[in-house]
């Protein structure tokens, strides 16, 4: 049977939504709507989670709290730290849940690979394995683009005037794809390699079978 892919759409939009929301208001220069929006979707998306008897996990709670604390800084308290740090701030944050989830022994994208991998397989080391090569792999795109986000930071014309803005959005796109196409790799490569030990036990085994005479 094939698989689901890892991420579609829907499941982008449903987790990812006030990031979305923030992103495409802080693009046209309202950032502290797109830190109000952000933090109303990320409480809208926990509250759905809770009616739904569904578990908030990590990711939900740091997305709350940083929106709440961009709110407050930029909409209340007008603070220039969140407005002229915004973009760097997310990327760390990001860095943060996805390495920091692998420390404790938690890939942040197996709450997510949940919706599409049988219950039965949650625990297998195949399962725990997979989630840990992706979660790094997403862990390395947000280090890269804060990085990124701080050069820009740091030079105005590399803002308004250099393709160099654009690469964490290509960043992000190679994540969705990895993490799409990564799975499917593991299983098959695990699936070969389990039919190829199968393979040599047989040939062991009629190798040391007795020859009838």
């Amino acid at each position: 049977m094939q698989s689901q892919p890892a991420f579609t759409f829907r499941t982008i939009l449903l987790n990812f939504g006030s990031w979305i929301v923030y992103g495409i208001l802080a693009a046209t220069g309202r950032l502290g709507a797109g830190y109000v929006g952000g933090f109303i979707v990320s409480l809208w998306q926990a509250i759905a989670k809770w009616r739904k008897s569904e578990r908030v996990n990590v990711m939900d709670w740091v997305t709350m709290i940083f929106f709440f604390a961009g709110a407050v800084s930029t909409a209340a308290l007008h603070s220039a730290f969140f407005p002229h740090y915004g973009n760097a701030l997310v990327w760390c944050t990001l860095t943060v849940i996805a390495w920091g989830s692998l420390l404790i022994g938690a890939p942040f994208t197996s709450e997510y690979a949940r919706d599409f991998v049988p219950e039965n397989l949650w625990t297998t080391p195949g399962f725990r394995r997979v989630n840990a090569v992706v979660t790094a792999a997403w862990g390395s795109v947000f280090l890269i683009n804060a990085a990124i986000d701080l050069v820009l930071e740091s030079n105005s014309n590399l803002m308004t005037d250099s393709w160099f803005k654009y690469l964490p959005y290509l960043g992000i796109a190679c994540g969705i794809v990895f993490t799409n196409r990564y799975p499917q790799w593991a299983r098959q490569r695990a699936q070969a390699s389990t039919k190829g030990e199968a393979d040599r036990t047989i040939a062991m085994a009629e190798a040391h079978e007795p020859t009838v005479k």
